[in-house]
């Protein structure tokens, strides 16, 4: 069997913050997963941990490996995951946010704005699935140029 090498550009992380007083690497990743079964979360979090199980474990070898000043990193994944129709655990996205840092009254306004993006990327999708489906639709293939543009479902030939 033949084995590919794990290529770390393809498992790319969403985002990396770096807190550099208490020496911690922060892999971030946005899960959206369809909300529709009550398990979406765990589901989401193994897809995430799946994906960088690799990068977090490299990292944490080189980090165990530093000398001097280099030593003492952490590394840790926090994993943020949305539902396709709004969904957000509210104690794991807090606790998460809370990791990063970020004081108690701001988190409930971060989440709002997270989930207003989840849904601005659902209703794209629903637009462009639309608009295909409308194209689809109303549009015929015209294979005879002597038809005239009315007669293929279009408004008249200029």
């Amino acid at each position: 069997m033949k084995q590919t090498p794990t290529i770390f550009g393809r498992r790319r992380p969403d985002s990396v913050a770096i807190e550099w007083t208490s020496k911690t690497v922060y892999v971030l990743e946005f899960k959206r997963t369809s909300d529709q079964r009550q398990d979406y979360r765990e589901r989401g979090e193994c897809r995430a941990r799946d994906q960088h199980d690799v990068l977090v474990k490299s990292l944490e070898t080189v980090a165990k490996e530093a000398e001097g000043e280099s030593a003492g990193w952490t590394v840790k994944l926090i994993i943020f995951v949305g539902g396709t129709c709004g969904s957000v655990h509210v104690q794991t996205f807090n606790s998460n946010i809370k990791e990063l840092g970020v004081i108690e009254s701001k988190r409930n306004t971060i989440r709002r704005g997270f989930v207003h993006e989840l849904l601005n990327a659902q209703d794209t999708v629903l637009c462009s699935f639309l608009r295909k489906e409308w194209v689809r639709k109303t549009m015929v293939v015209v294979r005879n140029p002597s038809l005239q543009w009315e007669e293929a479902g279009g408004a008249g030939r200029q």
